[in-house]
């Protein structure tokens, strides 16, 4: 499992701009698609950046969540029970759930290759709550992913139903 922060750098490492590269890759995660550029130079600032090798574990189905994960580069697979349910991959955000909920991980993510990723503690996750601004973002951009998911569900429900009426 994830234990700890190899080769990293601390936050803050940007002086009131974020290079482009971090920019979009910041940009491609959903909760922070939208973000204005000086907001999103915060959400720079209270991350760190991680190595993790192949084969480790950012987070086991079942456990206490300590932190969430912005994939940079690298593929990772998303395992509910003894399932692969996803491949995630470059501005996928992880385990933020369990930082929001204080609820035990829904799912174990295992690096399916060596990944570079961005590291929030539950301090700097938090932080993010304390400007109304980001807090706003953040929001807005989780009842979006909600009432995606839902639809999806809904569509899958249907599916599901047709199957069984045509069977």
């Amino acid at each position: 499992m994830f234990r700890g922060i190899h080769g990293a750098k601390h936050g803050g490492r940007h002086s009131g701009t974020v290079p482009s590269r971090q920019l979009a890759l910041l940009r491609e995660v959903p909760m922070f698609a939208d973000l204005p550029d000086h907001l999103l130079a915060r959400v720079d600032a209270l991350v760190t950046d991680a190595l993790v090798p192949a084969g480790t574990a950012l987070t086991v189905q079942g456990e206490p969540g300590r932190q969430a994960f912005i994939i940079a580069e690298g593929e990772a697979e998303v395992i509910v029970g003894d399932e692969v349910v996803a491949e995630i991959g470059p501005g996928a955000l992880v385990g933020e759930m369990s930082l929001l909920d204080n609820q035990p991980r829904s799912a174990t993510v295992v690096a399916k290759t060596y990944l570079h990723v961005l590291v929030m503690e539950p301090r700097q996750f938090g932080a993010l709550f304390a400007d109304p601004h980001t807090a706003q973002w953040i929001a807005a951009s989780l009842s979006r992913r909600l009432r995606e998911a839902s639809r999806a569900a809904r569509a899958e429900h249907e599916l599901a139903a047709d199957r069984l009426g045509a069977g």
